[in-house]
């Protein structure tokens, strides 16, 4: 995995806060253009969001290689990669990802910043952003927020919410012993939390804003 590193002022094009699939993807993206100083900052390790799944979540959307087709893994973060290949999965588990875009962050030497977390950004006077961290202030002239919503999830969303916990606080489905529960949401958090305590034997019910 890439070192820690630290950034002096005015020394950064583009910052990218976040090192997920985002965050690695355009970095990927930037290394591909000539004399673009930039760098991504990631206040925990690469693919920290990923890292926090539950234990059973795996991808929805399959993973499988089919690059001598021409087509990408539906999974990839850039054209070449394959999380198939490299964790030997059709729907890979946060973990098994996550080291995935590390390997990938590597393999192409992007210049990530772990434990590097970003605490205040400020506009700079004369243009571009001023960005606060654990490791001082960076300056760039283009910033790039990729830090999801898993890591920072939105725990107030209706009243009471703060009673029952938010699928980004779940790190076992096993641990949910009662033999009754409801899941408030139909997207992708929603059905796969009802699915995976139904497989435990628990009688769930859903309940879904709209039919889709």
């Amino acid at each position: 995995m890439p070192g820690k590193q630290t950034f002096d002022m005015n020394t950064l094009d583009v910052a990218i806060v976040g090192a997920g699939a985002a965050g690695i993807g355009m970095a990927l993206t930037l290394a591909k253009l000539p004399g673009i100083r930039f760098a991504v900052l990631e206040g925990g390790r690469i693919g920290e969001s990923f890292r926090r799944w539950p234990e059973q979540t795996r991808f929805i959307t399959p993973s499988f290689h089919s690059n001598p087709f021409g087509l990408a893994d539906l999974n990839a973060v850039n054209e070449s990669s394959s999380p198939a290949i490299f964790t030997g999965a059709e729907h890979p588990s946060g973990t098994q990802y996550a080291n995935y875009l590390a390997y990938i962050a590597e393999a192409h030497a992007l210049p990530v910043a772990g434990a590097c977390k970003v605490q205040q950004v400020t506009q700079a006077p004369g243009g571009g952003f001023v960005l606060r961290t654990g490791q001082g202030e960076v300056y760039t002239r283009f910033l790039i927020w990729g830090t999801g919503e898993y890591q920072f999830p939105d725990l107030n969303p209706f009243p009471g919410a703060q009673a029952c916990p938010h699928y980004a606080q779940v790190l076992n489905w096993a641990d949910f012993a009662a033999p009754r529960y409801t899941v408030i949401g139909g997207y992708e958090s929603g059905v796969d939390a009802a699915v995976q305590l139904v497989r435990l034997g628990r009688c769930v019910r859903l309940l879904a804003r709209k039919s889709t």
